[in-house]
């Protein structure tokens, strides 16, 4: 334990001496370059030999004797900041009285290593493994992301892109719908990522298919065998066999599992990726308010020094659009409470992204714990956004309870999304008849699935 503490200080560029009372392995110390003396600490008089510094490590394997050198520091110096090791549960108040600051267990040390460094081998095995699949791609890669795309979704493709570059692979993203959030637009436009719509694109001139911040049959459009799934919303569902699939709910967003391969595979990180999957993870983790994890926010760290600034800006402070302006305010007017959730019909869009948008604005409001906006795209559908700060609910399983039987739905606890079918109203001719009708069936389908039927 004591080597690796010392190895770890060298690592962070700190000063410290070590004091060991085995000749030979204080000889091997300062082969390595360790500052290094003999010393016991059972030694009544070691106490006047040495300078003692602000912060001390107690941890020989001999416990009695940690407890009784910490005691004897502690009475001569009140103020040094001691950590001690004990060998179990049972010393450690007795290590706490004698004056030790932090007691260390050597157990629980030892497992904390060995599970850290099991987790760095399957993430190095993780990116070796989608390296493998990459390079036997033998003539194009589709990236599918989700129909409408965010920059979560947008900057993980982008990043796939860049990694199958690297072993010349060629590849297109490829989306099915359309990017209507103003953020979204800027985003693509100043990264200059270049997309396909699906409609558009023929399928068969690619050999493999790779998902990416989405599963086969979940908010895409097209249906073709996956070689590669890579996603962070919880899924239910069974998801169809790949090549390599890694979906890992607690990410708060694929971005920062994008980042972990880069870092896994060693590869220079250009700033227009850093600055794509640094937003990507911000956007879909709302400024590390919503579903982070510790793993977003060393992904952040890792790409913060590598980052355009001043792209971030000028993507952050994009206008908002007047088709957005216009369902805000239907969604504000048309807005119904039941209890704390909120539901909104805001009747026919054009852009689906703009119901998102929507339900965030109304999650603030006085009394609102969870927001629902949904409209109609003509001869498309019916999208619902849902937006939750209940932590007791996961809007991603409540929309999939409430309409797994009339459609399609995703998402995690915070924020989901869902979409039917208008063919379940094809006899409907009138509008104003249809978008009755779209409230009744949405309102109350979710309320049931929450438990909090409308009486009506």
């Amino acid at each position: 334990m004591g080597h690796a503490i010392c190895e770890e200080l060298e690592a962070h560029g700190e000063k410290f001496i070590v004091i060991d009372k085995n000749e030979s392995r204080t000889e091997t110390l300062r082969d390595e370059k360790f500052d290094a003396s003999v010393g016991d600490i059972t030694d009544e008089d070691l106490i006047e030999k040495i300078s003692i510094p602000p912060t001390i490590f107690v941890v020989s394997s001999d416990i009695s004797a940690n407890i009784s050198f910490t005691e004897r520091v502690k009475k001569q110096y009140p103020n040094v900041t001691i950590f001690a090791r004990v060998a179990d549960e049972s010393m450690k108040k007795e290590l706490a009285k004698k004056g030790a600051n932090y007691v260390i267990l050597s157990q629980k040390i030892v497992s904390k290593v060995v599970y850290e460094k099991i987790k760095k081998l399957e993430d190095s095995a993780d990116a070796q493994k989608l390296l493998r699949v990459l390079k036997e791609t033998e003539e194009k890669l589709a990236i599918i992301v989700h129909d409408s795309p965010d920059p979560d979704a947008l900057a993980s493709a982008l990043a796939l892109k860049y990694i199958g570059n690297g072993v010349n692979v060629e590849s297109d993203i490829l989306y099915g719908k359309s990017i209507g959030h103003q953020e979204n637009r800027s985003f693509v436009n100043l990264l200059n990522i270049e997309l396909k719509k699906i409609e558009d694109t023929d399928l068969d001139e690619y050999d493999k298919y790779a998902f990416i911040d989405t599963v086969p049959d979940a908010n895409n459009s097209v249906s073709v065998k996956p070689n590669i799934i890579i996603d962070h919303h919880e899924v239910t569902a069974s998801v169809p066999y790949s090549d390599f699939a890694l979906i890992d709910a607690n990410y708060g967003s694929t971005a920062a599992i994008m980042t972990k391969f880069i870092r896994e595979l060693n590869v220079d990180i250009p700033k227009e990726i850093a600055s794509a999957l640094l937003y990507g993870i911000r956007s879909d983790t709302q400024d590390f308010t919503r579903d982070t994890s510790s793993a977003d926010l060393t992904a952040a760290a890792y790409l913060y020094p590598h980052v355009n600034y001043e792209l971030l800006k000028q993507i952050t402070s994009s206008v908002i659009s007047v088709g957005t302006l216009n369902v805000l305010g239907d969604a504000i007017k048309n807005r119904k409470m039941k209890g704390s959730y909120l539901l909104s019909n805001v009747g026919f869009i054009r852009d689906s992204d703009t119901l998102s948008q929507a339900a965030d604005y109304l999650l603030r409001l006085e009394g609102v714990t969870t927001a629902v906006v949904y409209g109609i795209i003509e001869d498309s559908g019916i999208y619902i956004s849902a937006r939750t700060k209940d932590i007791r609910v996961s809007m991603g399983e409540v929309l999939k309870e409430a309409f797994k039987d009339v459609g399609s739905a995703g998402g995690h606890n915070g924020m989901a999304a869902a979409q039917i079918p208008l063919g379940i109203f094809d006899s409907i001719k009138d509008k104003d008849s249809l978008i009755y009708l779209c409230e009744e069936a949405v309102t109350k389908r979710f309320l049931a699935a929450v438990g909090a039927e409308d009486e009506k």
